[in-house]
């Protein structure tokens, strides 16, 4: 394993997640689907943070066994090769 994801992700926060060219990665709420045309339109969540709420305890158990990054990473937002052991 040589990324892992950082508490700000693990918690839903979107808000320094970074596409390969800079650009913010927009995070969209599934449950949600805006009608305005014959073809169902998506709504991003406010702030590009999904809500505590909505994050399963399951998953927040199970990312809790992964380690948070422990070297700077590279690529879009230093995710990528963030971890060394």
């Amino acid at each position: 394993m040589n990324s892992a994801r950082g508490r700000d992700l693990r918690a839903g926060d979107f808000r320094n997640a970074l596409n390969t060219n800079g650009t913010l990665q927009l995070i969209y709420d599934p449950m949600w689907a805006v009608l305005t045309s014959a073809t169902a339109g998506r709504q991003q969540f406010a702030n590009n943070v999904n809500p505590a709420n909505r994050l399963h305890p399951i998953a927040q158990k199970i990312l809790a066994m992964y380690p948070l990054p422990n070297v700077d990473g590279t690529g879009a937002g230093n995710l990528t090769d963030n971890y060394g052991s």
